[in-house]
This record gives C-alpha cells, structure tokens and sequence, in this order.
C-alpha cells in the first residue's frame, strides 16, 4: 500500500449527524413509533443500550456503541422504521486512538481482506479518527460495502468518508484483464508476481482505459509494464501512475 509518514494513502458515505428520510412513511404516535424504533434496535447487539426519544416523526437516538459500525447501524435502522422522518444521533463513540496506531490498523485491514487482486486500488487516510476510503474495485462483489464495514468496526473510527468507486461491468473490460494478466505475469520481468495475492503493482481497467498504480522496482519495469499492457489489441490508452522503490 502507499504511505505517507506511516499512514495509508490512497473512500464511503459520510453518516451525518442529522439524516433524513426521502419520503417518510405515515406518522405514528410517539409512544408507538418510540416502542417501533426499540424494537428495531433490539435485533442487533450492541444497540440495546440506546435510549430513544420521539418528537412528531423526528427521533433522536443517544447513548454509547463500541464502533462506528453500530453508529450506523443504529442510524439505517432506525430510519428504516415505518413512520420516521429524521434521525438526531447523540450517539457517542469511544475516544479515537492515535491517528498513527488507527491508521496501521485500518492497513492490516485493507491488506487481510481476502478479494483485493491486481485488478482493484484501495488505500486510506486517517486525521483525528476520521477514515477517509478511496480507490477503485472491480464490481463482481460488493467490495466497497465490504471493505467499508471491515474499517468501520474498528475501535476508535469516528467516521468514514470519501467513496470507493466499482469499476463498470462490461465485457470487453474482463476479457482484457485476461489478456493482461497473460502478457504481464508469462513476462520474465514479472512472472514472480504471478501467485502474489495482491503484487505491488495494479492494474484498473475501466472502458478499455488502463491505468497502472502501485509499486515497482525500478524505472525500468515501470516502463515495460507500461509497454507490455499498451500491446494488448483492444487497450485504448494507458496511464503510467506507478512508482519506484528506488
């Protein structure tokens, strides 16, 4: 991954504090639609401490949650209720750890999910607590919602923001990832990356654009990377953003 001083560089929704429903349901009575939002909380551990207050359809959830992840939960389900307009968090987190000790967690985190490849770029910024996610991943899973639950459960987060983009889905991006990923790891300079789980380096395909980012040994190999990917009949254009070790 990227650093910067030890932080990860190189995001998902900002949950403000005050959210509103598009369209809400038809109002409830306060004493119901309080006992309908407990309710809802109940189902998830970790929420069953929060105390739920009711003004028309406005609801207004205070307490304490281990995560961030619980945060948001306790928000989308509550907005989820039948009858609720608007959620006031109260919620409080516990105080964030060193953005250094966060921001090598939040790494170990992106490095052990199981289903970044070459073909995906995800990296992170920590400041005061605040995760910023950021990069590319190809859209066969859910990735971005993945990797976004991963960090969020993380003690000490205290919000997520920024946005991991999915890459489109069409067919002529997959068959030139198989043709790249033949070119590039038969290659002598690169075929020792070939069982490496994710390289250093990446590959994003998106419309037949390719971009490189990442990491390589030396000027050298970024040039024959670059070279090796623009042969591949279909690559409309390449756009060398690797880096060197050295």
């Amino acid at each position: 991954m990227l650093s910067c001083r030890g932080r990860l560089v190189v995001g998902l929704a900002l949950i403000p504090v005050l959210i509103a429903a598009v369209e809400p349901a038809r109002s409830q009575l306060p004493d119901a639609l309080a006992v309908a939002v407990e309710r809802a909380l109940q189902g998830q551990r970790g929420l069953r401490g929060l105390e739920v207050a009711v003004d028309g359809d406005e609801v207004t959830l205070t307490g304490e949650v281990d995560n961030f992840w619980l945060k948001h939960e306790a928000l989308q389900r509550t907005l989820d209720v039948s009858g609720v307009g608007t959620v006031v968090s109260e919620i409080a987190l516990p105080d964030p750890e060193s953005d250094d000790v966060l921001a090598e967690r939040v790494g170990r985190e992106l490095r052990e999910y199981p289903d970044i490849t070459v073909w995906d770029f995800v990296g992170a910024v920590v400041d005061r607590g605040v995760v910023t996610l950021s990069g590319w991943v190809t859209p066969e899973l859910d990735k971005a919602g993945e990797i976004f639950e991963r960090v969020a459960r993380l003690r000490g987060v205290q919000d997520i923001r920024g946005g991991i983009q999915p890459l489109p889905a069409n067919v002529q991006d997959d068959r030139l990832r198989r043709a790249i990923g033949r070119r590039v790891f038969e290659s002598l300079s690169f075929m020792r990356f070939a069982r490496m789980r994710p390289p250093p380096f990446r590959i994003l395909v998106s419309n037949s654009t390719v971009t490189l980012a990442g990491y390589v040994r030396n000027d050298v190999e970024r040039r024959e990377l670059e070279l090796l990917v623009a042969e591949i009949q279909g690559v409309v254009r390449v756009s060398n953003q690797l880096l060197t070790f050295r």
